[in-house]
């Protein structure tokens, strides 16, 4: 890359409210190109070199600034590319080692030796009542007291999937020098897709994707033609069939079909006796 070319890019940088992808998009624009000449992690380098010595050129002379100083520049110019996307993106030390380049490693000792920032997880919030944690310890001692069908439990559950994102809390970490004590909002109803599954230690059920708003009409009938269903062609005679307590689950004709199937001792679910 010639030094004509570094001065473009700076000034595209500074001109473009200092996005490095708004920049890499304008330089595309601006000379016709449809693919990426450079990558996004070559523009914050090129920046952050121009930041600390307030040169592009690759002979500084005198007054350079250590590695250490340069890469710690280039470090915070990623962290602040990121976060800068969403008031609650992640910034983790693998998204920055990607962008710049720098070793996973480096770029841990720079955050907390250099940049004197700590990682944040996200907290789910959600209420857990009284019932709750007594439901929790007693499922817990009927685990204890009877190990031996854990094997053949069949765990099922559904997981809706919005069009608005849903919010992973392991995979999402913010590096700052303070917590920043932020709210993630999600509408009501806003449109999503619900899948049913169900595994146990013998056996993996193909994913059922309900087309409307689970409704314990459709809960039921995705058991009868679906779930049960493969269970049976499995073979699985001695399993133990698990669900939370949505309510959905607690209707009188799903119960009724529950203990047809598995009977009472083998049906770990609200309004059984193992529940």
């Amino acid at each position: 890359m010639d030094v004509s070319t570094r001065i473009d890019i700076v000034k595209l940088y500074y001109s473009l409210y200092e996005s490095a992808t708004a920049a890499l998009r304008g330089y595309k624009t601006k000379h016709g190109l449809i693919k990426d000449p450079f990558t996004v992690s070559t523009f914050i380098r090129l920046i952050a070199k121009f930041g600390s010595t307030g040169s592009v050129s690759d002979f500084l002379g005198k007054g350079r600034k250590s590695l250490s100083d340069e890469r710690a520049f280039i470090v915070q110019n990623a962290v602040e590319q990121l976060q800068s996307q969403s008031t609650m993106a992640s910034s983790s030390i693998t998204q920055v080692s990607q962008l710049t380049g720098i070793p996973r490693a480096s770029v841990h000792r720079i955050m907390r030796r250099h940049l004197h920032l700590y990682p944040y997880h996200f907290t789910l919030l959600q209420n857990i009542t009284e019932e709750d944690k007594e439901q929790r310890v007693t499922f817990a001692n009927w685990l204890l007291d009877n190990e031996e069908i854990v094997l053949n439990i069949l765990w099922s559950d559904e997981a809706n999937f919005s069009v608005d994102s849903i919010l992973n809390k392991h995979n999402c970490v913010i590096w700052s020098r303070e917590a920043p004590h932020e709210y993630l909002t999600h509408k009501l109803h806003s449109p999503h897709l619900c899948e049913w599954m169900g595994f146990s230690s013998k056996c993996l059920l193909r994913p059922f994707f309900f087309d409307a708003t689970v409704s314990r009409d459709s809960y039921l009938h995705m058991l009868q033609t679906h779930g049960i269903l493969q269970l049976k062609q499995h073979k699985k005679s001695s399993t133990v069939f698990q669900q939370d307590d949505a309510l959905l689950h607690y209707s009188n004709q799903v119960r009724t079909y529950l203990r047809e199937q598995f009977s009472d001792e083998r049906a770990v679910a609200r309004g059984f006796p193992n529940f």
